[in-house]
């Protein structure tokens, strides 16, 4: 986090195979795409297989851990930030839809979220999630005049972004097994 004032990080990274496993709890919100690689997210005691284009977002006090799957890296971005770093943001965008279409504002906005929010992008989803991560983290990292409202403006479009994806898989049937469009 970069600090008390804005409790706000963002970080790509690889989990290596060879990689101890390292489980652990924090106080922030954690919202990961997998960007590449296979493995599983040791979650709430259960190992979820994890791969390309998976979403999901970690609430605060909640053990966890990555295994990767194979010999190639899992490919990670995470973006961390506290429930409060967005408040009256999200409870502002709570007002404009119903929260069950919001599917990745309600557990920002539940005092002890409990919620296992989980989608899996489909490739060209995949592209334009790691595209706007890619911003989002290129403007933190840069730190120029007003960067702090433009990640928090970003983060919003994101959540924003990835709440429609949800919502189309609740409109539309499902896909046949195999393709990469099912929530998880």
């Amino acid at each position: 986090m970069e600090s008390a004032d804005f409790p706000f990080g963002a970080v790509p990274f690889l989990t290596m195979p060879d990689r101890p496993r390292l489980p652990h709890v924090h106080d922030f919100i954690e919202l990961v795409y997998i960007a590449n690689g296979c493995g599983e997210h040791l979650y709430k005691g259960c190992s979820i297989p994890v791969s390309k284009g998976d979403v999901f977002v970690i609430p605060p006090y909640v053990e966890h851990d990555y295994r990767v799957a194979g010999p190639a890296p899992l490919e990670v971005y995470n973006i961390l930030f506290t429930p409060s770093f967005l408040l009256p943001e999200l409870q502002a965008l709570s007002r404009s839809a119903p929260l069950e279409r919001c599917f990745y504002v309600e557990p920002f906005l539940q005092p002890h979220p409990d919620f296992d929010s989980h989608l899996k992008l489909s490739l060209h989803e995949g592209q334009e999630a790691k595209s706007r991560l890619n911003r989002l983290i290129k403007e933190y990292n840069g730190k120029a005049l007003g960067y702090r409202i433009t990640v928090k403006a970003l983060l919003i479009e994101l959540l924003v972004w990835l709440s429609r994806c949800y919502e189309q898989r609740l409109v539309q049937p499902r896909p046949p097994a195999g393709e990469s469009r099912a929530i998880g």
